[in-house]
């Protein structure tokens, strides 16, 4: 493939932060090959990572850990219909108080990670303008059976994961002359507000056989405290509360 004239950033200096399931924070999340809806251990839906591939498996890190947690959080968020049917609802009311709680099984059972990617530069930016621009013209055949004319903020931060999906397959698959990795990864901003960087790193199997060779941990894995402070402001900030 042909190089492409898409500037890629680097990651902060001192590093990115991930929270992750303490059995394994550094395991990588991948689309199912087999295209079949997945399911959590509660029975729900599992909504593929927005830069998930096939091909390629996913981390995602934040430049500091309290975006890791407004990501992790956010779907504890107590939604605007169940608040405003609670006014009148005696039912709903129940409903309300059990709901946006962050039990004390959630903290136990993630780790605070803290690493440097091996490979510091090499992010494809997608919050850039020019990458954007070029990005419309390099996808446009799949944004055509998308029915999407041009990538935009708005479309690469919606829930239409078909979309990044798309760019993540082209940009962990693109070389250079010599065979080599064009994109470590991908750096977006979060969804849930610009105050914080998101980087989607890639783990290509036919490049790195295990994590180890993308990422160095900086620090020794923490638990997640009930007072840690990034975790109470975000609970604050999304109306939560900590077990």
């Amino acid at each position: 493939m042909a190089e492409v004239p898409l500037a890629p950033v680097s990651t902060p200096s001192d590093g990115l932060w991930r929270v992750g399931r303490k059995t394994n924070p550094l395991r990588p999340s991948r689309l199912d090959p087999s295209g079949d809806i997945q399911f959590d251990g509660n029975g729900r839906i599992r909504e593929p990572g927005r830069y998930d591939g096939r091909q390629h498996g996913t981390l995602y890190f934040s430049s500091d850990l309290e975006g890791c947690f407004a990501e992790t959080l956010a779907t504890f968020r107590v939604s605007a219909a169940l608040k405003e049917d609670a006014l009148s609802d005696e039912r709903e009311q129940k409903n309300l108080k059990r709901a946006g709680v962050i039990g004390t099984t959630w903290r136990e059972g993630r780790s605070i990670v803290h690493v440097h990617p091996k490979r510091q530069e090499g992010f494809l930016d997608i919050a850039d303008a020019a990458t954007l621009a070029a990005l419309s013209d390099i996808l446009r055949p799949e944004l055509a059976d998308l029915g999407i004319p041009y990538l935009d903020l708005g479309r690469v931060m919606s829930p239409n994961r078909k979309v990044t999906h798309a760019i993540a397959k082209w940009a962990a698959g693109a070389v250079d002359a010599d065979g080599n990795p064009l994109y470590t990864g991908i750096r977006y901003i979060s969804r849930h507000g610009k105050n914080w960087a998101c980087w989607a790193l890639f783990h290509r199997t036919e490049f790195e056989e295990s994590v180890d060779e993308i990422v160095q941990e900086i620090d020794d894995r923490k638990d997640v405290p009930r007072d840690c402070p990034e975790l109470l402001r975000i609970a604050d900030l999304f109306g939560l509360t900590i077990e």
